[in-house]
């Protein structure tokens, strides 16, 4: 990430904007998306460049993590059960997993936007929210989407 940074900086003072994210997308974006499920429960970020990211309609980090679990969801949905038909050992060892991270993201969103049908629709919708809401972190989404519920 320091490398793509440091691209950037430099970048800046060629390049005009647009070339600028398209820069981002192809030295930054890509490290943080590549298999992020695994390892994006432990981000945290330290500054707030909320207004930025929210102009420049770019994805956080978390917002990342949260996209792509959410959107794994949905194209495998035919592979998920409910817990209930687990024993109660096996879903210990799943909430350690992955995939019950994506699943409890995937059950936060707002139900006009989990029930979207269609991949495209639903991802755009998502992308939608995490762009308009700028997440600092996972617990920011839980607790955002719970007080919509409301």
């Amino acid at each position: 990430m320091n490398k793509a940074y440091f691209a950037l900086l430099q970048l800046k003072s060629v390049l005009d904007e647009r070339s600028i994210l398209s820069a981002y997308y192809a030295l930054a974006y890509s490290h943080m998306a590549y298999n992020i499920i695994c390892w994006g429960s432990a981000v945290e970020m330290r500054q707030s460049c909320r207004p930025v990211f929210r102009e420049k309609r770019i994805l956080t980090l978390p917002s990342v993590y949260i996209l792509k679990c959410v959107t794994f969801v949905s194209k495998n949905r035919h592979c998920f059960r409910t817990c209930s038909y687990y024993h109660s050992s096996v879903r210990r060892e799943f909430k350690r997993s992955p995939y019950y991270n994506s699943i409890v993201l995937f059950n936060a969103l707002p139900s006009n936007i989990r029930d979207i049908p269609g991949y495209s629709k639903f991802k755009a919708q998502v992308k939608k929210l995490l762009l308009d809401n700028v997440f600092y972190s996972v617990s920011e989404y839980l607790d955002f989407t719970n007080s919509t519920r409301l």
